[in-house]
Protein backbone atom coordinates (compact mmCIF):
# COMPACT_ATOMS: atom_id res chain seq x y z
CA UNK A 1 0.00 0.00 0.00
CA UNK A 2 1.12 3.56 -0.70
CA UNK A 3 0.42 6.54 1.51
CA UNK A 4 -0.87 9.79 0.13
CA UNK A 5 -0.13 13.20 1.58
CA UNK A 6 -2.78 15.83 1.87
CA UNK A 7 -2.01 19.53 1.52
CA UNK A 8 1.00 21.25 0.08
CA UNK A 9 4.50 20.01 0.78
CA UNK A 10 6.20 22.56 3.05
CA UNK A 11 8.86 24.57 1.26
CA UNK A 12 12.32 24.72 2.85
CA UNK A 13 13.22 27.92 4.66
CA UNK A 14 15.16 30.53 2.70
CA UNK A 15 16.70 33.94 3.39
CA UNK A 16 17.93 35.72 0.28
CA UNK A 17 18.89 39.20 -0.86
CA UNK A 18 18.91 40.66 -4.37
CA UNK A 19 19.28 43.99 -6.13
CA UNK A 20 22.62 44.86 -4.51
CA UNK A 21 24.60 47.32 -6.68
CA UNK A 22 28.07 46.27 -7.82
CA UNK A 23 29.55 49.59 -6.68
CA UNK A 24 28.61 52.35 -4.19
CA UNK A 25 30.26 55.42 -2.70
CA UNK A 26 31.14 55.23 1.01
CA UNK A 27 28.49 57.86 1.79
CA UNK A 28 25.78 56.41 -0.48
CA UNK A 29 22.78 54.38 0.65
CA UNK A 30 20.99 51.75 -1.42
CA UNK A 31 17.98 49.47 -1.15
CA UNK A 32 18.38 45.71 -1.08
CA UNK A 33 15.44 43.36 -1.57
CA UNK A 34 15.19 40.92 1.34
CA UNK A 35 13.09 37.79 0.91
CA UNK A 36 12.39 35.69 4.01
CA UNK A 37 10.60 32.34 3.79
CA UNK A 38 10.76 30.88 7.28
CA UNK A 39 8.23 28.06 7.14
CA UNK A 40 8.82 27.14 10.79
CA UNK A 41 8.45 30.75 11.98
CA UNK A 42 4.98 32.04 11.06
CA UNK A 43 3.95 35.40 12.60
CA UNK A 44 7.44 35.82 14.09
CA UNK A 45 9.35 38.99 14.91
CA UNK A 46 12.71 39.15 13.14
CA UNK A 47 15.41 41.86 13.27
CA UNK A 48 17.49 42.60 10.15
CA UNK A 49 20.76 44.46 9.57
CA UNK A 50 23.00 45.04 6.57
CA UNK A 51 26.67 44.12 6.98
CA UNK A 52 29.85 44.69 4.97
CA UNK A 53 33.25 43.10 5.59
CA UNK A 54 36.52 42.46 3.80
CA UNK A 55 36.56 38.98 2.26
CA UNK A 56 39.47 37.94 4.47
CA UNK A 57 38.25 39.85 7.54
CA UNK A 58 35.82 39.33 10.38
CA UNK A 59 35.04 42.95 11.29
CA UNK A 60 31.51 43.68 10.10
CA UNK A 61 30.33 47.26 9.58
CA UNK A 62 27.42 49.09 8.00
CA UNK A 63 24.36 51.22 8.66
CA UNK A 64 20.71 50.12 8.40
CA UNK A 65 17.90 52.65 8.21
CA UNK A 66 15.27 52.20 10.91
CA UNK A 67 12.56 54.87 10.69
CA UNK A 68 14.48 58.12 10.19
CA UNK A 69 17.63 56.86 12.00
CA UNK A 70 20.73 55.07 10.77
CA UNK A 71 21.60 52.17 13.09
CA UNK A 72 25.20 50.92 13.24
CA UNK A 73 25.96 47.25 12.65
CA UNK A 74 27.29 46.78 16.19
CA UNK A 75 24.18 48.21 17.86
CA UNK A 76 22.09 45.73 19.86
CA UNK A 77 19.91 43.42 17.75
CA UNK A 78 16.61 44.79 19.10
CA UNK A 79 17.42 48.27 17.73
CA UNK A 80 17.85 46.90 14.18
CA UNK A 81 15.12 46.80 11.49
CA UNK A 82 12.10 44.93 12.91
CA UNK A 83 9.81 42.85 10.69
CA UNK A 84 7.08 40.28 11.30
CA UNK A 85 6.60 37.25 9.07
CA UNK A 86 3.09 36.42 7.86
CA UNK A 87 1.08 33.29 8.68
CA UNK A 88 3.23 31.34 6.16
CA UNK A 89 6.51 32.62 7.61
CA UNK A 90 7.09 34.98 4.65
CA UNK A 91 8.27 38.60 4.56
CA UNK A 92 9.69 40.45 1.57
CA UNK A 93 10.56 44.14 1.16
CA UNK A 94 13.43 46.56 0.64
CA UNK A 95 15.96 47.33 3.36
CA UNK A 96 17.88 50.64 3.15
CA UNK A 97 21.58 50.25 3.98
CA UNK A 98 24.91 52.03 3.49
CA UNK A 99 28.58 51.56 4.35
CA UNK A 100 29.79 53.04 7.65
CA UNK A 101 33.06 54.71 6.72
CA UNK A 102 33.65 55.73 10.36
CA UNK A 103 33.85 52.08 11.47
CA UNK A 104 37.26 50.42 11.90
CA UNK A 105 36.12 47.58 9.59
CA UNK A 106 36.09 50.00 6.67
CA UNK A 107 39.56 49.97 5.10
CA UNK A 108 39.03 52.48 2.30
CA UNK A 109 38.14 51.89 -1.34
CA UNK A 110 37.99 48.27 -2.42
CA UNK A 111 35.89 45.14 -2.63
CA UNK A 112 33.75 44.04 0.31
CA UNK A 113 31.34 41.20 1.02
CA UNK A 114 27.76 42.39 1.69
CA UNK A 115 25.01 40.33 3.31
CA UNK A 116 22.06 40.76 5.65
CA UNK A 117 21.92 39.28 9.13
CA UNK A 118 18.76 38.26 10.92
CA UNK A 119 18.06 37.77 14.61
CA UNK A 120 15.11 36.09 16.28
CA UNK A 121 12.92 38.00 18.71
CA UNK A 122 14.92 36.47 21.59
CA UNK A 123 18.21 37.60 20.04
CA UNK A 124 19.58 34.35 18.64
CA UNK A 125 21.65 34.86 15.52
CA UNK A 126 22.78 36.28 13.34
CA UNK A 127 21.73 33.94 10.58
CA UNK A 128 23.16 35.27 7.32
CA UNK A 129 21.60 35.68 3.89
CA UNK A 130 23.46 34.87 0.70
CA UNK A 131 26.37 37.24 0.13
CA UNK A 132 27.48 39.38 -2.77
CA UNK A 133 30.58 41.43 -3.57
CA UNK A 134 30.31 45.22 -3.59
CA UNK A 135 33.02 47.72 -4.51
CA UNK A 136 33.00 50.66 -2.08
CA UNK A 137 34.54 53.88 -3.37
CA UNK A 138 35.79 56.01 -0.49
CA UNK A 139 34.49 59.56 -0.64
CA UNK A 140 36.25 62.20 1.43
CA UNK A 141 34.11 63.30 4.35
CA UNK A 142 35.88 66.66 4.30
CA UNK A 143 34.32 67.55 0.94
CA UNK A 144 32.64 70.95 1.00
CA UNK A 145 28.99 70.81 1.86
CA UNK A 146 26.48 71.99 -0.71
CA UNK A 147 24.36 73.43 2.10
CA UNK A 148 25.21 76.91 3.35
CA UNK A 149 26.45 77.19 6.93
CA UNK A 150 23.63 78.56 9.08
CA UNK A 151 24.22 81.79 11.00
CA UNK A 152 24.01 81.35 14.76
CA UNK A 153 20.84 82.71 16.27
CA UNK A 154 21.29 86.20 17.68
CA UNK A 155 24.49 86.97 15.77
CA UNK A 156 24.84 89.77 13.27
CA UNK A 157 26.93 89.11 10.18
CA UNK A 158 29.69 91.64 9.46
CA UNK A 159 29.60 93.12 5.98
CA UNK A 160 32.58 94.90 4.43
CA UNK A 161 31.78 97.77 2.06
CA UNK A 162 34.40 99.30 -0.21
CA UNK A 163 33.43 102.82 -1.35
CA UNK A 164 34.28 103.99 -4.86
CA UNK A 165 37.13 106.12 -3.47
CA UNK A 166 39.07 103.00 -2.41
CA UNK A 167 38.91 103.64 1.36
CA UNK A 168 37.98 100.58 3.43
CA UNK A 169 34.91 100.91 5.61
CA UNK A 170 33.57 98.06 7.71
CA UNK A 171 29.88 98.12 8.60
CA UNK A 172 29.11 98.08 12.29
CA UNK A 173 32.42 99.64 13.45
Amino acid sequence: PTSTQTGATPQPSSFTISGVPSSVNSNQSFSVLVDLNLTNDPNSTIYLKGAFKKSDGSNYFGLTKVGSNWIRNGTTYSDQFKVTTDSSGHWSANLEVQPDSDDSGFEGSGQYIFKVGRYSESGSGPTWSNETTVTINQVSSSAPSSTPTPIKSGSTPTISIKPAGGVNNTAGK
